[in-house]
């Protein structure tokens, strides 16, 4: 899967390319009651930053799933509060050329993906204009450059997935496969068009394994995982496994040459049944660096590698790490920024919080020959000016943190004043408040721009370049951004 990067938009284009999509409100006509779930017919003004489209209905609000900008639709309502109303599209009255026939068949009933329907294109254009509009409106802030969309091709992307089972005792029945949208139900597949084809391919032999098992009740989940090289598979049961099926399970992960690994019980992590331990492991490679990670099924990595190397590879030329700086990364993982940044020749605190995480880390700088890569374990949502690694001055600082963003974070890293910052954000909505705080204390956008890390999903990854103002030159927005950080700052 070769990667690629999609040009910017400006926020002007994207605006233009918007509108020719919009059309006039719907008339104002009395509402039938949510409870009959009466169909309604909608036009869709415009596309929200997760992907639905929106209407109004008696001048309320209508989010609307599987509708684009411009189309008008027959809607289901699903929900309706007090400020807006919830609906789902039964069907497409006028299209959109925009629009296209979703690839799997299992679109609509699996909870996995949730923009099938748009051309890829039109994903990246949403995705882009959502971290426009949360830093333009949350922060108040733009930056002096938009860079490129980051993608690495939309389909069979995904190395890890999580298989629900669902044993219904009255039936007989027992379901595998992905949650629902809506509910806690088992949407049985038999492939997936995002998942990993070495991963997808196992879908259907999995089914029949787990009907053998003679305590279907005491069925968890399925983890699936795919490294450069080899495979595992997780299985979590609430009891100890049978012993006789464990060996034919065991059989047929050994022809497959897929590892296998158990959570029994009352256990808390993970442990490895087959193979032994020294015929070799899951990894990733980040080639552009040289760097090897091993991982364990239980561990953290970016499910779709080739993005990941790209990301990297950016997020690297925006540091221009330079040979004897110093480099303090946050919420460091494995080490995916650390080693790189080692590699350029730097020093790097390497700073996560996870125990365990921490010693792969250590052991992968180990591993890599880096010997300038020191790992720590501290909770960076909490206080940590007290941890010996703190006060240490430093050239440039990566964070890579959760969905809850950095705000404690970058509130200490602001002081220790290094010359860039480069944040990575799962989530543009923190990010924008983060950002209102680093422009608060000094430090101003230079570069932003979304990366496209789970195609067909609503999902919005995105990375920010910022610098110090030059003297004098703090923000126009200082005093807004300080005062969203404080109304933000106990998100969770």
């Amino acid at each position: 899967m070769s990667g690629s990067i999609v040009p910017a938009q400006t926020i002007e284009s994207t605006t233009v390319n918007m509108a020719k999509l919009h059309k006039k409100r719907t008339p104002f006509t009395k509402p039938a009651p949510l409870s009959t779930r009466a169909a309604i017919v909608l036009d869709i003004e415009r596309m929200t930053p997760e992907g639905r489209g929106l209407s109004h209905y008696q001048d309320k609000p209508v989010f609307v799933e599987g509708a684009l900008a411009g189309e008008q639709v027959q809607v289901r309502l699903s929900a309706e509060h007090s400020r807006f109303a919830e609906a789902v599209t039964e069907k497409v009255l006028q299209p959109v050329e925009l629009r296209r026939q979703p690839p799997c068949e299992y679109y609509g009933r699996c909870g996995g993906c949730s923009i099938q329907h748009m051309q890829y294109g039109l994903q990246l254009e949403i995705k882009q204009q959502a971290v426009v509009e949360q830093l333009s409106k949350l922060a108040g802030l733009k930056p002096q450059e938009w860079l490129p969309t980051l993608t690495a091709g939309e389909w069979r992307y995904r190395t890890r997935t999580h298989l629900a089972m669902l044993w219904d005792k009255q039936s007989k029945v027992l379901r595998l496969g992905f949650r629902a949208r809506k509910d806690h139900e088992v949407v049985e597949v038999g492939h997936c068009q995002v998942l990993d084809p070495r991963l997808s391919e196992l879908l259907p032999a999995l089914k029949a394994l787990m009907l053998q098992y003679p305590h279907k009740e005491r069925l968890g989940h399925i983890e699936l995982v795919a490294g450069d090289e080899h495979r595992a598979l997780m299985l979590r049961l609430t009891a100890k496994a049978d012993a006789a099926w464990l060996s034919e399970l065991t059989a047929w992960c050994e022809a497959q040459q897929l590892q296998l690994w158990l959570q029994e019980g009352e256990q808390t992590q993970p442990s490895c049944h087959w193979p032994a331990p020294e015929q070799g492991g899951l990894y990733y490679t980040l080639p552009a660096f040289a760097s090897r990670f091993d991982f364990t099924p239980a561990d953290f990595i970016q499910v779709n590698p080739a993005l990941n190397r790209l990301m990297v590879e950016q997020a690297m030329a925006l540091l221009a790490v330079k040979p004897g700086e110093r480099v303090l990364d946050l919420f460091a993982g494995l080490g995916n920024f650390s080693l790189a940044a080692a590699r350029a020749g730097a020093e790097v605190i390497a700073v996560e919080g996870t125990k365990a995480m921490v010693e792969r880390g250590n052991a992968n700088a180990q591993r890599n020959g880096l010997s300038a890569v020191q790992f720590h374990c501290a909770d960076l949502m909490a206080d940590f000016s007290h941890q010996s690694w703190a006060g240490r001055s430093v050239d440039k600082v990566i964070l890579d943190p959760p969905r809850a963003g950095a705000l404690h974070a970058v509130r200490h890293v602001a002081g220790l004043k290094p010359s860039k910052i480069v944040y990575i954000s799962c989530n543009p909505a923190t990010l924008a408040r983060d950002a209102a705080e680093l422009d608060q204390l000094g430090y101003r956008l230079i570069k932003a721009g979304a990366m496209d890390m789970f195609p067909q999903t609503s999902h919005v990854e995105a990375i920010a370049l910022f610098e110090p103002y030059k003297r004098g030159g703090q923000g126009k927005k200082a005093a807004a951004g300080s005062a969203l950080a404080r109304r933000y700052s106990g998100r969770g």
